[in-house]
């Protein structure tokens, strides 16, 4: 059986889904089925670790991080698309989409704007969770959409986005302990330019 959650900071609305939101960082509110500082915690870790708090909560205090089901998470943002919603996705959402109207950085993979008012149409309209456990039943992995990034890869895209220090001080630490895995990491961020990705955004 799948189980699958969404970890957010903040209120998403996924009526009709069947993923179970799990508030970190001290979000609360009607729409929370879980929070991350009850029972079992490392909340207090969030700044550090991020969604990762959500995760853990989920493994220690869920039965079905305990039993050994299937597990899943998603971003409050993106989600897989069941086949059946395939179609009525390529005709109803702007694809490719670019979020740079939006006040970030231009989107590197191909994916679709969903409004969220739509977004909880199309999970009302499928049975999200057992669509998802019957595409997944004879594969090992689901990857999102192969696509390419632009030149200087992850690293580049990082550096429009953010302050470049932090990352180059990881590669940095990472040289000290293990020269061939910071070479490795360095090859991945900066060189590689193939990614799968898919952008839902609600």
């Amino acid at each position: 059986m799948l189980s699958l959650y969404c970890v957010s900071h903040k209120e998403v609305d996924l009526r009709g889904s069947g993923i179970e939101l799990v508030g970190v960082s001290g979000a609360s509110g009607g729409r929370f089925a879980h929070n991350d500082s009850i029972g079992v915690s490392i909340s207090h870790l969030n700044d550090r670790f991020s969604e990762l708090t959500g995760h853990y909560y989920v493994w220690k205090n869920l039965p079905a991080g305990r039993q050994g089901d299937l597990v899943g998470f998603c971003h409050y943002r993106r989600f897989l698309v069941p086949p059946s919603a395939s179609a009525w996705l390529e005709s109803n959402c702007e694809q490719p989409f670019d979020n740079r109207h939006k006040g970030g950085e231009g989107n590197y993979a191909s994916g679709y704007l969903i409004e969220q008012s739509d977004l909880t149409t199309m999970f009302a309209a499928c049975d999200y969770i057992s669509e998802l456990e019957i595409e997944g039943s004879n594969v090992d992995i689901v990857l999102p959409r192969h696509n390419v990034l632009q030149a200087g890869g992850f690293r580049a895209q990082y550096e429009r986005c953010h302050p470049v220090e932090p990352f180059d001080l990881m590669l940095e630490a990472m040289k000290r302990y293990d020269s061939p895995m910071a070479q490795a990491a360095d090859n991945f961020f900066s060189r590689n330019v193939e990614t799968h990705a898919l952008w839902a955004w609600s």
